[in-house]
């Protein structure tokens, strides 16, 4: 008996010093911090400053588990959250970072050992329990309100305050009334600085920043669910719709079909083959790139469908053939709209989009790679969406971290006509769209460019550029790694400027 006990889980060892009947209290002095690092200032390593006292406070309002590696891999995926965030703050890198913090925490109150699916769920359920958390502290401050219930000290220390706050406050009126000095000194008050410290976007902005924390102060503790029993498969009908004929049927088809498109791809995107008269490689290059990745995902359906277990493959030595040479297929489709894609961009240029989509058919190449693995090595089909679930959370974790709108700039400029001698001309508009990360790039393009209209467009635009860049980065909490690298930039080269308007562009400090 003793021995079954102590593999169980023990219940997590609270050695916090912040009470659990505080944890509204302490989600309120993170509102404030909040408060002080964004209200008014641009996001930038004040994010990062806020989530990192957000975890020592949920550090200190959560029981912490006995092994010690509940609390060495809970940091190591704090830290690995914020390194996005350090090097730029976007979209995805806030997304990584808050999602680390809730991991963080909730990883400190889980048992050791649970499945990452798990605690990512828990993780998602508990940054949207916020609401709930707030109703749970309303029932349990309502009651001691209203005299029902247990009394809270909270309300009791509020009530103590209530009378002499009242007080306080006719007394001054009164004395305003008989006092000029008192009645100046209100007079000073500036009532609509006062109003606007309360005002309803930023009363908006603390109940907000107060949902979102409340839950990690404190954690629930998870408790050890039984799993439920799996399913059986059903039997399927060899004649039906997803029967084995129609699995047969089907993937003999879809090679045939597949077959001719490989081919073709083979001859004029590899080959070199002539293209009919009136299409030109670019246009040829751009109408297939995204369809065939649609194509290649509605095929990896099919396959999952067709190789599910209990399914027509499990009575056919044909199938599993006939999908792996399908699959292979795939495969060659997807590198063949890589391809399309590159050619597509040689013609016209680099976009976001366009290096997204790029990436997006990475993640498909590797996503049909891993269902033959599934396939050969007879993995569960759990095994496939969390091998899946890891490639693209690498992809966009890679993607918070990589400049891309620098390099998109780089590659256009040093991919242009007026540079290169080959390829389009270069975009000056799109390139200045990109915004400060593109500065490098237009120096670049300025060392090259003849003087002329473009040129002095985008010399102002730049100069326009790295003013508003400078004035957004003033203040500390706007700091970022990718920032500090680009003020480091515009301190040492300093400023793109022509010397007479018919005079080539020089670099000037």
């Amino acid at each position: 008996m003793s021995t079954i006990q102590t593999t169980l889980w023990r219940p997590p060892v609270r050695f916090c010093r912040i009470p659990s009947r505080s944890g509204l209290v302490a989600a309120v002095l993170c509102v404030a911090g909040a408060d002080l690092l964004f209200w008014g200032h641009p996001v930038g390593v004040s994010l990062v400053v806020f989530l990192s006292g957000l975890a020592v406070v949920t550090l200190l309002g959560n029981p912490i588990g006995r092994r010690r590696g509940n609390g060495i891999l809970a940091l190591a995926v704090l830290v690995a959250g914020l390194l996005p965030l350090i090097e730029d703050v976007n979209g995805l890198s806030i997304l990584f970072g808050v999602s680390g913090t809730a991991l963080f925490a909730q990883i400190l109150v889980s048992p050791p050992g649970l499945p990452w699916a798990t605690r990512l769920g828990e993780a998602r359920t508990l940054l949207l329990s916020g609401p709930c958390r707030l109703m749970k502290d309303g029932d349990r401050l309502f009651p001691a309100a209203t005299g029902g219930g247990r009394s809270n000290p909270m309300l009791r220390v509020l009530a103590n305050w209530c009378v002499p706050i009242v007080c306080l406050a006719l007394f001054l009126a009164l004395f305003a009334s008989a006092n000029p000095l008192i009645e100046g000194w209100f007079a000073d008050i500036d009532i609509g600085r006062l109003a606007a410290l309360a005002s309803p976007w930023r009363i908006l902005f603390w109940l907000s920043i107060l949902v979102a924390v409340r839950p990690l102060i404190p954690v629930p503790l998870r408790r050890n669910r039984p799993a439920p029993p799996a399913a059986s498969p059903a039997a399927t009908d060899p004649h039906g719709f997803l029967g084995e004929a129609a699995v047969v049927r089907s993937l003999v088809l879809f090679n045939g079909v597949f077959a001719l498109q490989t081919g073709l791809d083979l001859a004029y995107l590899w080959g070199g083959a002539a293209l009919p008269d009136g299409m030109s490689y670019a246009a040829y290059a751009h109408r297939g790139a995204y369809p065939l990745v649609v194509t290649a995902l509605l095929a990896a359906g099919f396959v999952l469908v067709a190789m599910r277990p209990g399914g027509p493959a499990g009575h056919s030595r044909l199938i599993p053939l006939l999908v792996l040479v399908w699959i292979g297929q795939n495969i060659l489709l997807v590198i063949s709209s890589i391809r399309r894609l590159e050619l597509y961009v040689a013609a016209c240029s680099l976009t976001e989009l366009r290096l997204a989509a790029m990436i997006w058919m990475m993640l498909v190449v590797i996503g049909l790679v891993l269902i033959t693995v599934r396939i050969v090595c007879h993995r569960p089909a759990g095994w496939l969406v969390a091998a899946n679930g890891r490639s693209v959370m690498l992809a966009f974790y890679l993607w918070c971290v990589v400049d891309s709108d620098g390099i998109i700039a780089g590659y256009n400029v040093a991919h242009s006509a007026e540079i290169d001698g080959e390829g389009p001309n270069l975009d000056v508009g799109y390139l200045a769209a990109l915004g400060p990360a593109a500065i490098p790039a237009m120096d670049d393009a300025l060392r090259r460019l003849p003087a002329g209209d473009d040129a002095h467009w985008l010399s102002e635009r730049r100069t326009a550029l790295a003013t508003a860049f400078r004035a957004d980065h003033k203040n500390w909490r706007t700091w970022s790694f990718r920032a500090w690298r680009l003020k480091r930039y515009m301190a040492t080269i300093g400023a793109v400027t022509p010397v007479r308007p018919n005079d080539p562009w020089r670099i000037t400090r």
